[in-house]
């Protein structure tokens, strides 16, 4: 008998040991990316890219964010801020642009359609687009909230997007996006794990943009030299794409980059970040930025 109990004590030491040895390489695996490039870019079509149009008839945006987490509130704030001036820089209207931010109330008080950040809000703003955005439009997501993935062990599961109020999975987001058919679409996720949305939606005439792989950590970026300079943001490279796409960095510096395509801004927010100091040890803390698209070449469209 003792014998039998020294066997099953023997086993469930060796499974707790197993899968702490798991959990851990988990742990490190999102945190340290191998990649030797700067960013990564990946079409999903062939042959020669489709038009689009130079000026829509209207612009649709939304900025998806979640201010649940205290530590970061000012960096959420910061963030958001510098996206809804980037629309209004590029032509967006003050009514065709939806904010969703917050539990319940939004912290932030911006000139637009305000509401809450959950799940039954967004399928009410997607149903209201179905009818609004026409083939002659062009729409623009981009999520600022935090990321995760639905199996336990990394790499397995879909990456997920967290709002004020429940969360989306990969699938659900496309299945959300299926009934809008604008020109083209430009979607942009700054959350962890945040490659998957932009693998499964960078296709047909969308482009995608992620801060990091489907199974890495996003790093933001606070205090240092740029957050001395700039201000703290979720991701340089986020503060970088969208600088360059308003021509100016939050402190009002200009940068001389006037009417970057997405692509150009893309490869302008890998540079600058890549080489920013306090991102990176040697792959540990690292982004590595994705441009994923189908029939549109994103080096010929503009926000």
């Amino acid at each position: 008998m003792d014998e039998i109990l020294t066997g099953i004590t023997g086993i469930a030491v060796g499974i707790g040991i197993g899968y702490t040895v798991m959990e851990i390489g988990s742990y490190l695996y999102s945190r340290y990316d191998p990649a030797a490039c700067i960013s990564t870019k990946i079409r999903n079509g062939k042959g020669e890219f489709e038009p689009v149009i130079k000026i829509p008839k209207r612009k649709h945006g939304m900025i998806i964010s979640d201010n649940s987490d205290k530590r970061i509130e000012e960096i959420d704030k910061n963030t958001i801020d510098l996206v809804y001036n980037t629309l209004l820089k590029r032509g967006f209207n003050y009514d065709d642009i939806y904010l969703m931010e917050g539990m319940e109330k939004p912290s932030i008080d911006l000139r637009c359609n305000i509401l809450p950040s959950d799940t039954a809000h967004l399928r009410e703003v997607m149903e209201n687009l179905y009818r609004q955005i026409s083939p002659e439009d062009t729409f623009f997501m981009c999520f600022l909230n935090h990321g995760g993935k639905t199996g336990w062990l990394l790499p397995v599961g879909e990456s997920t997007v967290q709002l004020g109020k429940g969360t989306v999975k990969e699938r659900e987001l496309e299945e959300l996006l299926y009934d809008i058919h604008p020109d083209h679409s430009i979607l942009y996720f700054n959350n962890c794990y945040s490659g998957g949305f932009a693998e499964r939606l960078g296709t047909g005439r969308s482009i995608a943009i992620s801060t990091s792989s489907a199974n890495k950590l996003t790093f933001g970026y606070k205090g240092g030299e740029l957050g001395c300079k700039y201000g703290d943001f979720l991701s340089g490279f986020t503060l970088f794409f969208y600088s360059a796409l308003r021509n100016q960095m939050p402190n009002g510096e200009l940068l001389q980059l006037k009417d970057m395509s997405i692509g150009e801004a893309f490869d302008y927010a890998s540079q600058r970040s890549y080489f920013a100091k306090g991102f990176k040890r040697r792959g540990f803390f690292k982004n590595t930025p994705h441009l994923i698209y189908g029939n549109v070449n994103p080096q010929e469209v503009i926000l």
